[in-house]
This record gives C-alpha cells, sequence and structure tokens, in this order.
C-alpha cells in the first residue's frame, strides 16, 4: 500500500471509527472518568485521533493552568473572560500589553523556572517546547514568527514586514494585543448568533496520564475556542484527542530523548501541569 492510499485509508478508518463512537455514546465519559480516574474503556473513550467530550473541571489551557480554578492567572484566559463580561477593550489591551512588555525579554527557562537549563536559557520564552511535544525548540523558534504572520493576519492585524524579529515586535505590541481581543470577539459574536459550530473540525489536546489518573491540556490549537466555551459556562468540550503523555514514558518523550530537558525537569513539568497551579507559557 502506497503512502497516498494508507493515508487516505487512516482517514476513512477514523471517520468510521468517530461515527461508531458517537453511535455508542463513547464520545461521553461516565461520573468515574470525568473525576479523574482512568479505566480500560477510558482508553477506547479517549483513543488518539478520534473525538471527545471532555469536561473542563480536568481542562488545562495551553498555559498548564486549571480552567477551573486558576484561569485568573492566564493572561489570554483572563482577557477572553473579560469580554466576556463586558470589560472595556481598552483596559483589557493595556493589561495584555503589560503582560507582553514583561515576556518579551525573558526566556524559556525563565518562563518554566528552570534557570539551570542551558538550552532554555539561549531561547525567548516565544519558543518554548514542552518536553513531550514533537518540536524541536530550534525549529519552533525559525518557524513560530511566520506561523503567527500567517494567522494574525486573518485577524485584523498588519505586518509591514516579514521578518522574524519585527513580526514578534509587533505581536508584543498594544496592536498586537487588540487582535487578541479582535478575534475574542468575533468569535463571541458568532456564538451568540450560531452557537458553537461542530462542524468545524474540534481542537486537540494531549491526555495527560499518571498512574490511574488523567488529565487534558490545549495543543497550540482552538485556543480561542477553549477559552471561551469555558467562559459562557460549557462544562464538557468537544475535541480531537492528539496522543497521550504518559508520565512513566518520560524517556520516550521527544525534548527529552534530544536532550533539551533532563528527565527530573520533564517530570517536574509534567506535575506542575498535572496539577494546573502555575503559568508555564507566555501569551505570545
Amino acid at each position: 500500500m502506497d503512502n497516498v492510499s494508507f493515508g487516505s485509508f487512516k482517514t476513512v478508518f477514523k471517520e468510521k471509527l468517530n461515527i461508531l463512537k458517537e453511535r455508542t455514546s463513547f464520545t461521553c465519559l461516565d461520573a468515574e472518568e470525568r473525576s479523574g480516574i482512568l479505566f480500560f474503556k477510558t482508553n477506547i473513550k479517549l483513543l488518539p485521533r478520534t473525538f471527545a467530550n471532555v469536561p473542563f473541571k480536568l481542562g488545562r489551557s495551553i498555559r498548564g493552568l486549571s480552567f477551573y480554578d486558576k484561569l485568573d492567572q492566564d493572561p489570554t484566559g483572563s482577557m477572553v473572560k473579560g469580554v466576556v463580561e463586558g470589560a472595556s477593550h481598552t483596559i483589557l489591551a493595556q493589561q495584555l500589553k503589560a503582560y507582553y512588555l514583561a515576556q518579551s525579554t525573558m526566556t524559556c527557562s525563565e518562563i518554566v523556572q528552570l534557570p539551570n537549563n542551558k538550552t532554555l536559557r539561549g531561547y525567548p520564552a516565544w519558543a518554548l517546547s514542552m518536553p513531550w511535544e514533537k518540536i524541536s525548540i530550534e525549529h519552533k523558534f525559525n518557524s513560530y514568527p511566520s506561523m503567527l504572520f500567517r494567522s494574525r493576519r486573518q485577524h485584523s492585524l498588519s505586518f509591514l514586514v516579514e521578518k522574524n524579529d519585527e513580526i514578534m515586535k509587533v505581536m508584543h505590541s498594544e496592536k498586537g494585543a487588540k487582535s487578541q481581543i479582535q478575534q475574542t470577539l468575533n468569535l463571541l459574536e458568532s456564538v451568540n448568533s450560531v452557537g458553537m459550530l461542530s462542524n468545524f473540525k474540534p481542537p486537540q489536546i494531549h491526555i495527560l496520564r499518571k498512574g490511574n489518573e488523567w488529565r487534558w491540556i490545549m495543543s497550540g490549537d482552538g485556543n480561542h475556542r477553549a477559552y471561551l466555551s469555558f467562559c459562557i459556562g460549557m462544562e464538557h468540550f468537544r475535541v480531537e484527542i492528539l496522543d497521550w503523555i504518559e508520565r512513566d514514558r518520560v524517556n520516550d518523550w521527544y525534548n527529552v530523548k534530544n536532550k533539551v530537558y533532563s528527565e527530573q525537569e520533564a517530570l517536574q513539568l509534567f506535575d506542575k501541569v498535572f496539577e494546573g497551579a502555575s503559568c508555564l507559557r507566555g501569551d505570545v
């Protein structure tokens, strides 16, 4: 079977598996699973590359903070909450800009509080890649600005030049903050008008496993939808499972294998995310 045929087969198989999960209610979790306990059936319900309805009670924002208990410590989450509650957009933009300014001179090691990690000390906070993420910090450093360039232009943020340092300068400015607010406003207006459209591809999440317990954390996709869904009062969130991050398999994590993080450092970050009380990523 050639690569194209195999890719088509996987797509069809995933679609049929998701239809089967919907028909058998395997996209939904029972009370014990929603409390954070894993069972054999949970492995099927949270199978990678399939859809599921996960509880915000167990969710972590992309910055590693609990949606339920610590969202006010997540600057972007706090901004979205402010938009939903009708706060002044000028004040929200100024607050977000202040966070951007503070983070603009921080390194990866500072943002994750690992001061002795020499590799992390050599990159700006926005280039951070967590131990389990399958992208190197060097590649993130080289590719992330151009990705932002394409993404933010869709949300009314203009750039005069397509150079990495200039792109990041705009992203850390008040214009960058206003673009984030405008994106949230547009999404909120759409939700108020037609609801949270189910025909969009669901945001992707990582499942975190520690013994027989689990939590979930946002990936880089669909974060505004996640914040907004929680802030308007939704208890569950429809997602696609990207992969499982298992604590006892730390040796297999991408940025541990390539020596960016030691096992001890990686587990320290995993445990902080699992707890959900520490902000471990910048807002740009």
